[in-house]
């Protein structure tokens, strides 16, 4: 990814004045990724918009037709260890949504696989090694879950010390969203936001993530968005998604392998 960014920035700063119709296409390109992640728009690769290019992301594109929901019944399993990181992200969601995670013994039946994988792994994505993209996940039609083995995942940063350390709770917060049918937001406290810094935890539902979600389940009938703007403690979240009143869906379960 590293090399991939000095040479674009090589390209845009240093060739690109030579050719304008290639240089507005590609400034009308920066100009987009800034609007989608609510970067400054200025349509120049800015340190702002280049450091944002240079973290570490999910692999889902930004522009990748998302938005399909999970209609049956489902259950997952987990791979030795049975990691609760991944409880915890099912759990955040559930709790927002008419939606039950539950556990089976058998790969077949399971609608989500979750896995850890190296570089080309068939799915026609393949990972970039350490750093770059972290994981991609597929909606509903397919639910496919792909973590990249590269990096240095991280349950506990005070065990863990390394510098390029990620958290893989926060990461399979987000890959859970996207199972569900969510894209990316633009605002940055967002867990649907595409990128995460190093050694940093991001696993707390924002009112963007919350309102998307709801766009295409309904609420959890449990669920009080009064107690959860007095829980919030960051500004309001941008207007990403609209509040919907929505007839309840029956409560179902997502089935998942790990």
């Amino acid at each position: 990814m590293f090399q991939n960014v000095s040479f674009f920035v090589f390209l845009f700063i240093t060739i690109l004045p030579s050719f304008p119709a290639i240089n507005m296409r590609l400034e009308s390109a920066v100009t987009q990724y800034q609007s989608k992640l609510g970067l400054p728009v200025t349509g120049k690769l800015d340190s702002t918009t280049l450091s944002e290019v240079m973290s570490p992301r999910c692999g889902v594109g930004d522009n990748d037709d998302i938005n399909h929901k999970l209609h049956i019944t489902k259950h997952y399993t987990y791979f030795p260890g049975r990691p609760t990181v991944f409880n915890r992200a099912f759990a955040r969601w559930g709790s927002v949504i008419p939606v039950n995670f539950t556990e089976t013994q058998y790969y077949k039946h399971a609608d989500i696989k979750i896995g850890f994988y190296n570089k080309d792994h068939g799915d026609g994505e393949p990972f970039d090694g350490v750093l770059g993209v972290l994981a991609h996940a597929f909606s509903p039609k397919s639910g496919h879950f792909h973590l990249d083995a590269a990096e240095t995942w991280s349950v506990d940063f005070n065990s863990e010390k390394s510098t390029v350390g990620i958290d893989l709770e926060s990461v399979a917060t987000h890959e859970t969203g996207h199972v569900l049918g969510l894209g990316h937001s633009s605002v940055k406290e967002a867990v649907m936001y595409p990128s995460l810094n190093l050694r940093s935890k991001k696993v707390d539902l924002r009112l963007d993530d919350v309102n998307g979600v709801q766009v295409l389940y309904g609420s959890n009938p449990n669920f009080s968005l009064t107690s959860f703007l007095q829980s919030e403690t960051t500004s309001p979240s941008s207007k990403s998604f609209s509040l919907r009143r929505h007839r309840l869906n029956p409560i179902f379960s997502i089935s998942l392998m790990v």
